[in-house]
């Protein structure tokens, strides 16, 4: 299965998804984890994340349980193994767009030829060429993760 949808809503499953495989969480939580992991470049509300979830375990893909926290009970989730499909397939989908982007860079940067740019504009192409390169190789390390937790859980 190929991840389809609008690019946030897909990056937004596949991160819940990854945050569950690494143990149960409930909603709030996966909110605090998702702004540290993107250093706050996703803040994704209540209003979209519980929806999110409700969908994700009504689609088998995560379960719930009602858990006190204090004085109330939070509702927790959990990764199905129908859910660690999903987020293998979603994974290495993510990985092979991220890697057609990259090939289309690397192929088109040097058909463009010198282009002088201002000290801003060139400062800016860099650093986005910098988070392109972080954000493979983060995902090259989190589908090793994803391989080595959904291994162990096999064993």
């Amino acid at each position: 299965m190929q991840p389809r949808g609008n690019v946030r809503g897909i990056i937004l499953t596949m991160l819940i998804l990854l945050l569950l495989a690494r143990g149960e969480s409930h909603g709030y939580d996966i909110m605090q984890k998702l702004r540290m992991i993107t250093q706050n470049r996703i803040r994704a509300s209540p209003g979209t994340i519980y929806p999110l979830l409700e969908q994700l375990r009504k689609k088998g893909y995560v379960k719930s349980t009602e858990k006190s926290h204090g004085k109330r009970k939070r509702k927790t989730y959990i990764l199905t193994s129908k859910g660690k499909l999903l987020l293998k397939n979603y994974a290495i989908g993510i990985k092979n767009i991220l890697n057609h982007i990259i090939k289309l860079i690397d192929e088109t940067i040097p058909r463009i030829g010198k282009v002088k740019v201002g000290g801003e504009m060139e400062e800016m192409m860099k650093n986005e060429m910098k988070i392109l390169l972080e954000i493979r190789e983060n995902i090259d390390r989190r589908i090793m993760e994803i391989h080595k937790l959904l291994k162990e859980r096999e064993d």
